[in-house]
């Protein structure tokens, strides 16, 4: 076995650009941007930054419930609409027997 030990890589000849701060793809509004701001120097305070992040925990649990109980109220307006159904075919005198 020889010690050779393999050939250090070639220094880069261009030195990488720096990432803009904020991406300038998506325009956003004056008030966006002011709330960006904001958020940005609030976050900075650690506490500050925990009790906000607590804040959109809850909220978003909150959103989950609601979205959980429109799904419930979806699925029971096709619940009463099938017995309402099923009430008219057997005032009819089409109703299954079961």
């Amino acid at each position: 076995m020889s010690d050779q030990k393999p050939s250090p890589l070639p220094e880069p000849t261009a030195k990488p650009e720096a990432a803009p701060a904020r991406p300038e793809a998506l325009a956003i509004d004056p008030e966006t941007a002011k709330i960006q701001d904001l958020l940005e120097k609030r976050m900075a305070d650690p506490k500050w930054a925990l009790s906000f992040a607590r804040q959109m925990k809850f909220l978003s649990s909150a959103l989950d419930e609601e979205a959980m109980f429109l799904y419930k109220l979806q699925n029971l307006r096709a619940y009463k609409t099938e017995q309402i159904r099923r009430i008219i075919d057997m005032l009819d005198g089409s109703f299954p027997k079961d």
